[in-house]
């Protein structure tokens, strides 16, 4: 149904990071969404496989240039700007700052620069906040500089602090927290439980599986960055409207679970019929152990050049679990899951299997 409401057309947007996984469907959530007049795509490379829509357009450039990016703002004018741009969390300290923090600065400045510019959204993660073994909110820690995490959680929490805080009545700014993510389409968390099960390493599990872990199914996150970015908007002309601007939100699919029974329903959909108890329990401090050995091995003789695909700051998060609450995205927001988590894993790995022949890199979300 059209949107009658000026307030809450999105007129034209601007998608940053918008030809990866997440950045895919977030920019056809935003192509399917009626009041949305233009999607405007920038990404560092092309896309392998872009979009098709009268609505969209594609620019290729680096969110470290600042040039760059104030002429294809200044060109395009969009009304929002979504910030995706992400170089994979095992890219190195140096460039997760350049990315993640500078260009998340070069973006505000942009906007704050174009009076088009009145919304801004900023895809976080789930990571900046402190977890615990009970369920948390949107008022637990967020880390700080001064904390000893690993440089990705580090680089994407002092962004989303930048972003929040450069909120204004002019540009209004917002953040989404998205958990580990799943969909239709190349993605780690459905293509790497199908390698494991091909290679026969799926009869395995670290730990008791006692902690909750929040994932969530791509289009449902996509559907949060509309949400989101009409939220901003309306909020400007509606002193009644609930508060959305300055914000973070958590999103999920709605349920948390033990980590391995999701992993066994995304094996179960593929086809395996292994019974629960021929699964084996790994100790978790053994594998830990035996993986901060792994990456101080790997660095001597990689002489520090390359980074080891399983990483202890991996591991912990097994440990640690994702366990929030999403009733401020709901309230606020208005935020449903589009579908239950059992029909969108099916559907996701139905895709995977169809496209399983297709040699693509996935880039770690």
């Amino acid at each position: 149904m059209e949107d009658n409401n000026p307030a809450q057309s999105l007129g034209i947007v601007l998608v940053v990071g918008g030809s990866g996984f997440i950045g895919t469907h977030v920019v056809q959530a935003f192509l399917d969404e009626p009041s949305c007049t233009a999607v405007h795509v920038v990404s560092k490379k092309p896309p392998r496989a872009p979009l098709q829509s009268p609505k969209i357009e594609y620019h290729q450039g680096n969110v470290t240039d600042l040039g760059a990016m104030q002429t294809i703002i200044n060109k395009v004018n969009p009304r929002v700007i979504l910030n995706l741009a992400y170089p994979g969390d095992l890219a190195k300290d140096r460039v997760l700052k350049q990315v993640v923090v500078n260009g998340t600065k070069n973006l505000l400045q942009c906007a704050a620069e174009n009076t088009s510019v009145e919304a801004f959204v900023y895809t976080s993660t789930q990571h900046v906040a402190r977890m615990s073994d009970k369920e948390i909110n949107e008022e637990a820690h967020v880390w700080t500089e001064a904390d000893k995490v690993n440089p990705y959680v580090k680089n994407k929490a002092i962004a989303e602090t930048i972003v929040l805080g450069a909120n204004s009545e002019s540009l209004r700014t917002a953040s989404v927290r998205v958990p580990g993510i799943y969909g239709e389409a190349h993605c780690l968390m459905i293509d790497g439980q199908l390698k494991r099960l091909r290679k026969g390493e799926h009869k395995v599990q670290i730990g008791d599986n006692s902690r909750l872990f929040a994932f969530i199914y791509a289009p449902s996150a996509a559907s949060a960055h509309v949400l989101t970015a009409k939220a901003l908007l309306a909020g400007k002309n509606d002193p009644k409207a609930p508060k959305v601007d300055g914000e973070a939100f958590f999103i999920s699919d709605g349920v948390d679970r033990p980590f391995w029974d999701i992993v066994r329903d995304i094996l179960a959909a593929a086809g395996d019929k292994t019974p629960k108890e021929q699964i084996k329990t790994i100790p978790f401090g053994l594998v830990l152990f035996l993986a901060k050995l792994g990456e101080w091995s790997y660095w001597v003789f990689t002489l520090g050049r390359k980074e080891p695909e399983l990483r202890a700051s991996d591991l912990e998060y097994l440990r640690e679990g994702s366990h929030f609450s999403i009733d401020k995205a709901r309230t606020r927001l208005g935020y449903r899951p589009l579908l239950d988590q059992e029909e969108a894993i099916r559907r996701s790995v139905k895709w995977s299997l169809e496209h399983e022949h297709e040699n693509v890199e996935i880039k770690r979300q």
